[in-house]
C-alpha cells in the first residue's frame, strides 16, 4: 500500500478529486460535472445530495 494525500476541489462548474503520492505526483485524478437543480424558490443551485454522494463514493 502506498501512502497518498487526497484532495477534493469543489468548484462551481467542475468537481475534482486528486490522489498524490509522497513525491506530490498525481496518481489518480477524477473530474465530474453535476447538472444544476432548482431550489424551492426556482433559482439554479448546486445539487448537494449528488455532490455528497460523489464525495462519499469516491
Amino acid at each position: 500500500m502506498v501512502p497518498v494525500i487526497a484532495i477534493f476541489d469543489i468548484g462551481k462548474t467542475n468537481k475534482k478529486f486528486f490522489l498524490f503520492n509522497e513525491d506530490y505526483k498525481i496518481v489518480e485524478e477524477v473530474t465530474v460535472n453535476f447538472a444544476e437543480i432548482e431550489d424551492e424558490d426556482g433559482f439554479a443551485c448546486e445539487d448537494i445530495r449528488a455532490l455528497r454522494r460523489w464525495v462519499l463514493d469516491t
